[in-house]
């Protein structure tokens, strides 16, 4: 992620924040409780840089974490965040579903008891696969988005990372 888009990412969560009311501050790169050390290295892939944002609005609190990784013309970019009202898209996401138009497919499943939401392009062979932390908890969310990869070794690729931990450090807020 450029520092461009970084930026862009926390006006935006700044502005929808203000929106919903009270005072935001942000802190951009900082090794407070973001998951950052989760953002693990992966054999075979160039890391960057792990870049984080804290945004704090009253008694609720928003961390971010993500790293970009590129191997040839395929790139990855984990996010992972703690925030609140991620356990009510949990809890909107129902029952487990599949569909599939023209090239896209969208599934909604449970991966090791948590809800995974996964869209995929079969042409540009890019996707989105979000991980719901804390099923009707206080919200933690992981988001594995990709470009240049088959969904089976973008799914295994994601399906590395502990998302164990991820689960402990959204719970501990």
């Amino acid at each position: 992620m450029t520092a461009a888009s970084r930026r862009r990412l926390l006006l935006l969560a700044a502005c929808l924040l203000s929106a919903i009311g009270g005072p935001a501050t942000a802190q951009g790169n900082t090794q407070g409780n973001t998951g950052a050390a989760l953002l693990i290295a992966l054999p075979g892939w160039e890391g960057g840089e792990t870049n984080t944002v804290s945004l704090d609005q009253g008694s609720a609190s928003y961390r971010w974490a993500s790293r970009e990784y590129q191997r040839g013309e395929a790139r990855i970019t984990p996010i992972l965040g703690t925030q609140p009202g991620a356990a009510a898209l949990d809890a909107s996401m129902g029952q487990d579903m599949e569909m599939r138009s023209g090239s896209t497919l969208v599934r909604s499943r449970v991966v090791r008891g948590v809800r995974v939401v996964t869209s995929y392009n079969d042409e540009d062979k890019n996707g989105a696969i979000l991980v719901m932390l804390t099923p009707g908890g206080a919200g933690g969310s992981f988001v594995f988005q990709f470009e240049g990869l088959a969904l089976e070794e973008a799914s295994r690729i994601c399906e590395g990372f502990d998302w164990a931990a991820m689960q402990r450090q959204a719970s501990a807020k």
